[in-house]
């Protein structure tokens, strides 16, 4: 029986599917939904950031990033609402995304981890190895990756 799940999103297609998923298992079993944003700092490229201060005038990057994290989060609020789920908690956390994802599992004693199959990293990413492959393979509980 599932009754916890903890969806990850990036604000990706990849991930806004995860989360329409989990909507419909939720809702069929009744279960509390964990939405989870890691902020990663250290995935931000230092050229990207050169190019965020420039183009934006931007003095604090931590600030931008967490805003960005809001508004990844707040639109996955929005469509967990719109989709009638009703057990759900939102967390905003910062740190390394596979590590967070699977601490926060851990924690919170999921059942299972439903994560898009590719999100908005970047090309090192594909060579080192993507998030969810990362939580497949650290998670004691099962995990599911949706295109």
């Amino acid at each position: 029986m599932i009754k916890k799940i903890l969806v990850a999103t990036d604000g990706s297609e990849h991930a806004k599917k995860a989360i329409d998923y989990v909507c419909d298992v939720g809702l069929k079993y009744d279960a509390m939904v964990y939405v989870l944003h890691v902020v990663n700092k250290s995935g931000i490229t230092k050229k990207l950031l050169g190019l965020i201060e420039e183009h934006r005038k931007v003095k604090n990057v931590d600030a931008l990033l967490k805003q960005i994290g809001e508004r990844i989060i707040g639109a996955a609020k929005n469509e967990v609402e719109k989709r009638g789920l009703k057990k759900f908690h939102l967390l905003l956390i910062e740190g390394d995304p596979a590590e967070s994802i699977v601490k926060v599992a851990q924690k919170e004693r999921v059942d299972l981890i439903v994560m898009g199959s590719r999100g908005l990293g970047n090309l090192e990413g594909v060579f080192l190895g993507s998030v969810s492959h990362k939580v497949c393979n650290l998670a004691d509980c099962s995990c599911m990756t949706v295109k």
